[in-house]
């Protein structure tokens, strides 16, 4: 009987295992946003950013007309954006955080969302079809840092930073963004800034303080590509010993509703809808 209990034992174990293990290979997708809600889970992140780009940017990686491939048949092929990005789907809502700066204003009993040094949005590369978006919320994908000896034309030498990345961000074509939201940078054409207020009672306030506050841009996948932002490019000078080169690809995307919400709580603030 104990042989047959502990082989039993191990049989059930065995199985759980091998279920649990199933389980974990199941392969990603991204987490729907409901279109009404009223509450957040505590410490809400929104989709998985690096998850998302790096699947959508493989899925897009096909809609290339092959060399021995007929336009006709490229057409068929591409026709259906949910078929080539799936398992995102266009129709489905899905949830970006962002954080930005919250400044409580205490007479008027209300917080500064953002201002006018938040340059959430730039205009993308000028030229092709991608003149005509902003890439906007960017993230970081991966950056590697090091440094060698520069030197200038006088023979000074000084240590340089040197910074490589990729960003993902959203793109957003122009004339689509909140006019009430964004406005655009007064000392350059290509950025447009974000700012909002938040009314919050003053009590209510003072028991948010030790509270990081957070913002959700929620929407829609709109096209199976990649719109090509403007590279971030800095040569290092002696006062600024820094070369960077950082890229920025983003999802075409269109904006349905925010939130501002208590990111340690999950407690929505307030949601704006578009």
């Amino acid at each position: 009987m104990k042989s047959v209990a502990l082989l039993l034992f191990f049989i059930f174990t065995a199985q759980g295992v091998f279920a649990e293990d199933k389980k974990d290979s199941l392969p990603w997708k991204p987490e729907v946003f409901a279109d009404k809600i009223d509450k957040l889970p505590a410490n809400y992140e929104g989709v998985d950013k690096k998850q998302l780009y790096r699947m959508f940017k493989e899925k897009v990686a096909s809609v290339i007309k092959g060399e021995f491939e007929t336009t006709s048949e490229f057409v068929k092929r591409t026709a259906s954006k949910d078929a080539l990005l799936a398992p995102i789907n266009t129709s489905d809502l899905y949830a970006f955080k962002k954080n930005m700066i919250f400044s409580y204003n205490a007479d008027a009993q209300a917080y500064t969302i953002g201002g006018k040094y938040d340059w959430s949005c730039r205009s993308a590369a000028a030229y092709g079809n991608d003149k005509d978006w902003f890439t906007c919320n960017k993230s970081a994908i991966s950056q590697t840092e090091d440094t060698y000896v520069g030197s200038n034309a006088y023979g000074a030498t000084f240590t340089v930073k040197r910074i490589r990345g990729n960003n993902v961000a959203l793109a957003i074509l122009k004339g689509t963004l909140p006019s009430d939201l964004y406005s655009k940078d007064q000392r350059s054409n290509e950025y447009y800034n974000y700012q909002d207020l938040l009314p919050v009672p003053l009590e209510k306030a003072r028991t948010l303080k030790d509270n990081k506050l957070s913002v959700l841009f929620i929407g829609q996948v709109t096209d199976a590509r990649l719109v090509k932002g403007s590279d971030e490019i800095a040569s290092p000078t002696i006062d600024y010993p820094t070369d960077r080169y950082t890229t920025v690809e983003a999802i075409p995307f269109k904006l349905r509703k925010i939130i501002y919400y208590v990111y340690e709580t999950g407690e929505i603030l307030h949601q704006r809808a578009f």
